[in-house]
């Protein structure tokens, strides 16, 4: 009977149970996706399938999503780059799942050296069960189950975060950073922008560490390929940044002024998540001011820095992914720093105080996650019965150049020219949806004349999206979920026809599309269609 509990107690017999549980709650999820969809399996965001048209792309030697034309609707650098050679081989369209379910067993390695350095065994012998414990609450507190499903370069992520706060505490504990914590610092900013909100104070505690050298390498490294990407980009008609992050990006979009910022800062305080940061910044001051050993309120000022930086130019949200590097390696950095507190909980008082600080924190601090965790098959099915039946309608019905609001699975697997109306693989479009830089602005014009430029005879859009509708546009029918909505930003799309003259050849073909549509997903031709039909 005591053998469990020993085991548990053991550096490996934790890590097992830990990535045993993740394992168990993933075959879960994945079953749930693949009976909602009939077998097929979805991912959860119909942002991934941007970088998987990207990456197939990429193949070919070109730079965007549609041939032809250079766009940049990727968030992160390299994550398209990694995934190219994946395209490539058998199963592809799976791989991505491998892979970050892999980087998700490396994160709760990492996730396993912090709470071992947290809490030792020497300074906690009884705490035996409950180090698999903490391991599994900081699993699903850092939402890395709902990650794994996204398809995107969040998991590497929160892996290189949580690699940056372990190199921290072993370089206070063994006065020597581990190659890999470079390396995290480095690759950061090229999987996701954010990371910069990391990376940068750690080349500021490298220097005030005196390793200068260390320091100005990293910062070199990280400048000269961001720099580089940066050039590309202009070179061919774009802005310094993917638009996709100048769309997220209020205070860079605006100029860059105080007051842009002061609005990011206002809207993320407003945010669940955003307000807990700043209650967690709150816990870190302390810790910053103290009479702690200088190196440790190092730390905590590189983790307060951060924190910061994300309150004032970050963003929370969509699935609750964009924060949630910052939130895994603030609770991890919290963890360190208050860890004789934590420890005299976890480990040093009753196991009936430990469950229920525990329960208390994920249930509260940590809610949106634990609704990732409820919701994941459906998020798959939102992107089931919608965007791939957007997909199959212009790949298998109408292989023709189309307008859209969602870009993902769209553009992937399809050589027709998609236009983004929402302008994540479109400067212009962006600019001018959002009026920047545009006065007097007639969206009918604009409609009418994006579609002209690239021959574009059907749109698949949120009607709701677009209150100014050209007049010749004819509303042909709508695709509604069947579902809670979880994902698409609307419960409904609308399709149409952009010359009258096209109505009655559109309408047979979304006749014969309907008829293939999966069960429950409804769809409903417009007022005075029915009849011509």
């Amino acid at each position: 009977m005591n053998s469990l509990p020993s085991f548990a107690g053991t550096g490996r017999g934790a890590v097992t149970i830990g990535v045993g549980v993740f394992l168990a709650l993933f075959a879960i999820e994945l079953s749930l996706m693949l009976w909602l969809n009939g077998g097929l399996f979805m991912y959860t965001l119909d942002d991934a399938y941007i970088h998987f048209a990207l990456a197939e792309n990429l193949i070919r030697g070109h730079y965007g999503v549609n041939l032809g034309e250079v766009s940049a609707p990727c968030s992160s650098i390299i994550w398209p780059f990694l995934l190219a050679p994946l395209m490539q081989l058998p199963g592809c369209y799976w791989l991505p799942l491998v892979v970050n379910v892999l980087l998700t067993v490396a994160t709760i390695v990492v996730f396993h050296r912090l709470i071992e350095a947290a809490f030792p065994a020497s300074a906690w012998p009884e705490r035996r069960w409950m180090v698999p414990v903490v391991l599994v609450g900081t699993i699903v507190a850092t939402n890395l189950l709902g990650l794994s499903f996204s398809g995107m370069e969040h998991t590497l992520q929160v892996l290189l975060a949580a690699a940056m706060v372990l190199g921290m505490i072993r370089d206070q504990e063994e006065d020597r950073p581990s190659r890999w914590f470079y390396a995290a610092i480095v690759v950061g900013p090229l999987v996701r922008y954010e990371l910069l909100a990391l990376s940068l104070p750690a080349l500021a505690y490298l220097a005030w560490r005196r390793r200068l050298r260390a320091a100005i390498l990293c910062g070199l490294l990280i400048a000269i390929p961001v720099g580089a990407f940066s050039a590309f980009l202009m070179s061919n008609g774009l802005g310094p940044l993917p638009t996709s992050v100048t769309a997220k990006l209020t205070p860079l979009y605006g100029g860059g002024n105080l007051p842009e910022v002061f609005k990011t800062i206002s809207r993320n305080l407003g945010h669940r998540q955003g307000a807990l940061l700043t209650l967690s910044l709150i816990v870190l001051l302390p810790a910053v001011f103290s009479r702690r050993p200088p190196i440790e309120r190092a730390f905590a000022t590189w983790s307060a820095a951060a924190v910061l930086m994300h309150l004032a130019i970050g963003k929370f949200g969509w699935y609750n992914r964009y924060e949630i590097y910052i939130w895994a390696s603030t609770i991890l950095a919290l963890m360190y720093l208050h860890r004789a507190g934590l420890g005299s909980i976890f480990f040093g008082g009753s196991r009936l105080r430990a469950a229920t600080f525990l329960g208390v924190f994920i249930g509260g601090a940590c809610y949106p996650y634990l609704h990732v965790f409820a919701t994941l098959p459906i998020a798959s099915n939102n992107v089931h019965e919608m965007h791939y039946q957007m997909h199959r309608f212009i790949t298998e019905f109408h292989p023709r150049p189309v307008a859209v609001n969602d870009l993902g699975w769209t553009s992937y697997r399809n050589d027709e020219y998609v236009l983004d109306l929402w302008g994540l693989a479109s400067r212009d479009a962006l600019k001018l949806r959002t009026h920047r830089d545009v006065t007097d602005w007639d969206s009918r014009d604009w409609l009418r004349e994006q579609a002209e430029t690239y021959g574009v005879d059907m749109a698949m859009i949120f009607e709701i999206w677009f209150p100014e509708i050209p007049e010749k546009w004819t509303a042909l029918a709508d695709l509604t979920l069947s579902k809670p909505r979880i994902i698409p930003a609307r419960h409904t799309v609308t399709f149409f026809a952009m010359d009258p003259d096209d109505v009655p050849e559109m309408t047979a073909k979304l006749e014969a599309f309907r008829r293939t549509l999966p069960k429950g997903v409804r769809f409903r031709f417009r007022e005075g269609l029915a009849a011509r039909r």
